[in-house]
């Protein structure tokens, strides 16, 4: 992220920071338990360039993360 952030463009910096709101926004409904597939679909369908590994589901990095972490990955999440 820090090397794409140095060459980006203004119109780059404006996409990440929705990007990034839109994240925000998801990740908060997800941890009220409110977000729903439709959700993570649309979220992928506007912002999917910024990841890609492709993640499936709004779960999925935690659960690729957690056998490096030593199963630590949902703590942080939480955190």
């Amino acid at each position: 992220m820090k090397q794409a952030l140095e060459n980006a463009t203004d119109e780059d910096r404006q996409a990440i920071n929705e990007m990034l709101s839109d994240l925000n926004d998801l990740l908060e409904k997800h941890a009220r338990g409110a977000d729903t597939p439709e959700d993570f679909a649309e979220f992928m369908a506007k912002h999917g360039q910024h990841f890609p590994e492709n993640p499936q589901d709004i779960d999925e990095p935690a659960r690729r993360a957690r056998p490096a972490l030593g199963g630590r990955a949902a703590d942080a999440r939480t955190r």
